[in-house]
């Protein structure tokens, strides 16, 4: 174990840190998959069984395989590893703080992971999120748009068949 009272192993941090990375990115992935179903159906007046023949398939294998790929990408750089002050085990190399060259003084050497590969993933994980968070905004304003533009709509055709 990582630390005085922990329960489990290295394997076992290593399960919770993939499934915590594969289950977190993929939730927020599939939000957007959500996003583009309503916008369809809404804003685009798509039906569901038109969504179904076209878009649903990739809609499920677009989070399910970015999630896959971003969570298995630590994997052989064993990079699953116990957060400092955490219960978590996430992205990090082991020991917290560690070196993998030699020339850095009062650090210890890595046993698990690389120095700096955790910035890398992080910033992957961060634009995947990003660009999802900004499609979100987007298919949600196109909803909104749809919506606000039907109220108008109905209101001109709820004064019109009142003043007759």
């Amino acid at each position: 174990s990582f630390s005085p009272g922990a329960v489990g192993n290295t394997m076992t941090c290593t399960l919770q840190g993939f499934f915590f990375i594969f289950g977190s990115t993929g939730t927020f992935l599939y939000n957007g998959a959500l996003c583009v179903f309503y916008t369809a159906t809404i804003a685009f007046s798509v039906d569901g069984a038109r969504y179904k023949r076209r878009f649903e398939l990739v809609s499920h294998l677009v989070p399910i395989i970015v999630a896959l790929s971003i969570a298995i990408y630590p994997l052989p750089l064993q990079m699953y590893n116990l957060t400092e002050g955490s219960a978590w085990c996430t992205i990090k190399e082991y020991p917290y703080y560690c070196v993998t060259h030699d020339f850095a003084q009062n650090r210890p050497q890595c046993v698990r992971g690389r120095e700096g590969i955790e910035d890398t993933v992080v910033r992957v994980i961060a634009g995947f999120l990003t660009i999802d968070l900004v499609f979100i905004s987007a298919c949600l304003i196109l909803v909104c748009i749809k919506v606000y533009t039907q109220k108008r709509q109905l209101d001109a055709y709820i004064r019109q068949t009142e003043a007759t």
